[in-house]
């Protein structure tokens, strides 16, 4: 502000009681002299400006990244405490069932003592057999569920950093382009 008004003060000084002041080399001289001035000034704020705006993005790209990393370890959190609780109600299932079935052979009154050891014996192998594949398929799945939010996890990270780097090639792009347009400005 302070260049433009000194640049100002200088004009008016300069063409009090002067009608022809297009021909004036005098003008001529101290616009051109301003115009390189402002031009040199506005060219280092821009510079400035994007050079400000490329590391506030490097710099938010930080934050951003740090910050999505902790909140994406706490969903993992959440995913493994959500598969022990199944994996505990699971078990918990499965020993109800496998006492239920004692139960109801014991109570059985019409099988002798060595059916009831045979049955019991044929009904835990049946048991333990699903059981075992209850479990082999709860562990299939929650390790699906797992690779699924990871690799949502490392796309999330991988479009903040794009979408970051494109802003930041947008501001060098504009300094490249500034760079090759003609460079002369002034204030009016």
């Amino acid at each position: 502000m302070s260049i433009q008004k000194s640049q100002c003060t200088a004009i008016d000084k300069l063409i009090k009681g002067k009608n022809d002041l297009v021909n004036d080399a005098a003008v001529r001289k101290l616009v051109q002299e301003q115009t390189v001035q402002w031009t040199e000034l506005m060219e280092r704020h821009r510079k400035q400006e994007w050079e400000f705006l490329r590391n506030q993005l490097d710099d938010q790209r930080d934050i951003l990244r740090k910050h999505m990393e902790i909140l994406q370890v706490g969903q993992m959190k959440q995913l493994e405490a959500k598969h022990e609780r199944e994996l505990k109600e699971m078990n918990a299932r499965q020993a109800k069932i496998s006492v239920e079935t004692s139960k109801e052979i014991s109570n059985d009154k019409t099988l002798t003592k060595q059916e009831k050891e045979r049955r019991l014996r044929e009904k835990q192998q049946n048991n333990t057999q699903k059981f075992l594949d209850e479990r082999k398929n709860a562990t299939i799945k929650q390790g699906k569920e797992k690779e699924k939010l990871k690799l949502k996890h490392d796309k999330q990270l991988e479009m903040l950093s794009h979408d970051i780097q494109k802003k930041i090639e947008m501001y060098k792009n504009e300094e490249l382009e500034y760079d090759m347009s003609s460079k002369k400005e002034f204030f009016a």
